[in-house]
């Protein structure tokens, strides 16, 4: 009770008495703005000596994990300013540039109003970079800059354009369009035989041009001009150049292209056998080899090599006659040239066939007499190079054939005997030799089919050998009729005549494959049949009206007449 008292005694006095206090009693305290700078001083400094004393108690693994994570940081910064740069054009070209990216561009130029494409503009570019557009309108230009660029495409008849136009990585493409501004004219060009559209074909005008398409249009543009009519040029691939004069106010012009190749053939219009050449839609026919007038009908044989370029007449030009015997002599001719060299001379010449450039033929001997065990003899001409070659000597030959490069002949000699006579094939290219049918006297032989040939023997059996593989076997049937193939330049097809129905027919088929087609039929086609490209084959048909040659195209089966001619020049077949 008494601490209570007393307790609330002192608090009475608190509360009515004031606590005064004096100034000078009071301590100075001082704080200024360079002891709290020389203070902050000393802790960044014993923090400083705390980060060297901590890195040097660095572990190795905390100072490269420390390592990589700035690595990671400071790529992340170089990365995002890149980003950056290469999100904005201005600096995202330059410096791809400076680091050495190029990229194509290609521009395909075309008319505004038809979008068909312009072919034969120049194109350049701003730093003179320049381009010739293609028949689709189109040209590249290779590993140049990134980047904004500007084009300039100008063409002859068309209003001259410039675009700017950037190029991205990979190949930019961009279209550039043009308007005419002069006259314009329209060409359908057509191959003359099957009709079908001629691509590629180029039309020329002064410094005007234009190329056609895969329908076969070409759109010239010219500049504006006062003439009613004018000439151009047209010319394609393996098809003759020929010169159009047309008119300008015409809608449009359907134009034939004829195939380069020529046709080469003996005709008797003037009276002798003269050797003409022609276009194969008998166009621009033409002398090229004169005859002497001392021919012989029964005599003369003509056969062209399948380049076309080379050939080989037989004819009595100098009308000789030795030991009672007509003596025609064997001329290599370059039909391009149309020059004549007499290579060989006999009597009894036969044709066999081509070999490549080596043509193979039979003749017999005009100075030896009938018994003689040599009189025969089977030739090599090689058209190249003139050069004639033995291959072998018979009095006889009762087989001679030449199938597939190789030449299959049976020797014999109805006046004495031949030891070991056995039939035989050489081939042309390598001069190697091979035996068939030992001790069977062959003396009958047809080619049957492109692959095989059929024969009979002196006693009447008959059998079937397989040219390449060189193997035979006995068959119940006689030889069928000879046949007569020619091989396309590129050896791929090989194409022949034959009897279909009562018909005539012309065949091809794949050398690889045993297929074969009739691509087309006349009543009188006959031989010769041969290519002179790899669609199109001459042939000879000879009826009651008319002998004359035609063209075939073997893709499509359409067929056109050349000229009319004589009735010579067949390679015999089969057996002598």
């Amino acid at each position: 009770m008494k601490k209570e008292l007393l307790k609330d005694k002192d608090e009475s006095i608190e509360s009515d008495e004031t606590l005064e206090l004096d100034d000078q009693e009071l301590a100075e305290v001082k704080i200024s703005d360079t002891t709290i700078e020389e203070a902050d001083k000393q802790t960044a400094a014993a923090k400083r000596e705390a980060k060297k004393i901590a890195k040097k108690l660095r572990t190795p693994a905390e100072k490269k994990h420390l390592a990589r994570k700035k690595l990671i940081i400071l790529a992340v910064i170089v990365a995002s300013v890149i980003l950056v740069l290469l999100a904005v054009p201005r600096t995202r070209w330059p410096i791809l540039n400076f680091i050495g990216f190029r990229a194509n561009l290609q521009l395909t130029v075309e008319e505004g109003a038809s979008k068909r494409p312009i072919g034969n503009a120049s194109v350049q570019l701003e730093d003179g970079a320049f381009g010739l557009t293609d028949t689709f309108g189109r040209t590249t230009f290779e590993q140049i800059k990134l980047g904004p660029h500007t084009a300039t495409a100008k063409k002859p008849g068309y209003g001259d354009v410039t675009v700017k136009l950037s190029n991205g990585l990979g190949i930019t493409k961009h279209v550039i369009s043009m308007k005419v501004i002069g006259i314009k004219l329209d060409f359908d060009l057509k191959n003359w035989l099957t009709g079908s559209p001629v691509e590629g074909a180029e039309i020329k005008y002064e410094k005007s041009s234009a190329k056609s398409d895969q329908t076969g249009r070409a759109s010239l543009v010219i500049p504006p001009t006062d003439k009613g009519r004018i000439d151009v040029q047209i010319s394609a691939p393996n098809y003759i150049t020929k010169t159009l004069k047309t008119e300008l106010d015409a809608e449009s012009r359907e134009v034939a292209l004829v195939s380069a190749q020529k046709n080469y053939f003996i005709s008797k219009r003037d009276g002798k056998y003269d050797i003409f050449s022609s276009n194969l839609d008998g166009s621009d026919q033409r002398k090229i080899i004169e005859a002497t007038g001392k021919e012989e009908e029964s005599v003369l044989q003509f056969t062209i090599n399948r380049n076309n370029k080379q050939a080989v007449l037989v004819a009595t030009r100098e009308g000789k006659v030795q030991n009672g015997k007509v003596i025609a002599g064997i001329y290599s001719i370059d039909l391009e040239k149309a020059t004549l060299k007499k290579v060989d001379e006999g009597s009894d010449i036969q044709l066999l066939d081509w070999a490549d450039n080596s043509l193979i033929y039979t003749k017999t001997e005009e100075t030896l007499n009938y018994d003689d065990p040599a009189l025969s003899r089977i030739v090599n001409l090689n058209s190249t190079t003139a050069r004639v070659s033995e291959i072998s000597q018979s009095n006889y030959f009762a087989v001679a054939i030449l199938a597939q490069g190789k030449v299959f002949y049976m020797p014999t000699d109805p006046y004495r005997s031949i030891e070991n006579a056995v039939l035989t094939s050489q081939d042309i290219a390598s001069g190697t030799k091979k035996t068939y049918l030992a001790g069977k006297q062959i003396s009958y032989a047809t080619r049957s089919s492109y692959n095989s040939l059929e024969l009979q023997d002196n006693s009447g059996a008959n059998f079937e050998l397989q040219i390449l593989a060189g193997t035979t076997k006995a068959i119940d049937r006689r030889p069928a009729t000879a046949l007569a193939f020619s091989l396309s330049p590129n050896g791929q097809i090989v194409a022949w005549s034959d009897r279909r129905d009562g018909q005539g027919a012309l065949l091809i088929k794949n050398v690889k494959t045993v297929d074969e087609k009739i691509v087309a039929r006349s009543g009188g086609l006959t031989n010769p049949v041969r290519f002179i490209s790899d669609d199109l084959v001459v042939v000879r048909v000879a009826t009651s009206q008319e002998t004359a040659d035609y063209v075939v195209s073997t893709s499509s089966g359409k067929i056109g007449k050349i000229v009319d001619v004589s009735n010579v020049g067949l390679i015999r077949q089969g057996y002598l």
